[in-house]
């Protein structure tokens, strides 16, 4: 029984050592000083005039350091996959958030399951968005397609992104996350595929919920999957097929404008 846990844990040293291996390491330091490590998955191979959609992944709160690994945690391997990445070559970006951080710069209050957002945008989000700037003059990214997505922590991230700078994504994947309703007109016109568990302990169902009823009411055609029976991570079941990524990287982005207006 010894010998078969030292295999088991030596098999998952190997099988992690890989995956990080395939993840470039960076770092980027903000105009204050704001440290932000980041993985970033290439093509598996990069044509001349050809351009690759981006995708940032924001990860939940457990994920947080400054190891520039750990955010690789969850749903990192789905985007490793030979098949999904001959399928659909592109830069995919996995930021590490600080410890007692957070990705979203609002005022949560559970009980509403709400998020008041600040005017200011938080230090290390606005660095995430200056490494797209990076990435974007430094490698061949589509501009038409970049997407964002997280969990928990990083749903309300993805959220807060897609309030602030709702012109720089062409799709948008929050998974158990909460965000400021009173913002979704500014990002109603942009696809989104929501997720969250229906018994969801830590981040409470109605969080995701308040946000597609606004969205809907909006205008947007935002799609809602709700896992029944599921927990906090829904990030499993969400990423257990391909219907996700199927659906993210069929996405082009449209021009801002609000929905109600048309």
């Amino acid at each position: 029984m010894r010998i078969l846990f030292a295999f088991c844990f030596l098999l998952s040293g190997v099988v992690q050592a890989q995956t990080q291996n395939l993840w470039e390491s960076h770092e980027y330091e903000s105009y204050n000083e704001t440290i932000l490590p980041y993985r970033l998955l290439p093509p598996p191979v990069i044509e001349e005039g050809q351009t690759y959609p981006l995708v940032i992944f924001l990860h939940g709160a457990g994920e947080r350091g400054a190891n520039n690994k750990d955010q690789l945690k969850h749903v990192s391997k789905s985007f490793e996959e030979k098949r999904i990445r001959a399928a659909y070559p592109a830069f995919v970006l996995f930021p590490q958030l600080r410890k007692r951080n957070t990705w979203s710069n609002g005022v949560y209050t559970s009980e509403l399951a709400t998020v008041s957002l600040e005017n200011q945008a938080g230090n290390y989000l606005s660095a995430v968005m200056d490494v797209i700037d990076q990435l974007e003059e430094d490698h061949p990214i589509d501009p038409e397609r970049i997407y964002i997505g997280g969990l928990s922590m990083g749903g309300f991230g993805t959220w807060d992104a897609l309030s602030r700078w709702p012109w720089r994504f062409a799709a948008a994947f929050p998974i158990c996350g909460a965000g400021d309703p009173s913002t979704v007109d500014r990002f109603a016109h942009i696809p989104i595929w929501v997720f969250h568990g229906e018994d969801d302990a830590v981040v409470p169902v109605e969080a995701s919920r308040l946000m597609v009823d606004h969205l809907r009411n909006a205008g947007s055609k935002v799609i809602y999957t709700e896992f029944p029976k599921v927990n906090h991570n829904s990030w499993d079941p969400a990423f257990e097929t391909r219907h996700l990524l199927d659906w993210l990287f069929a996405q082009e982005r449209t021009p801002y404008r609000s929905v109600r207006s048309e």
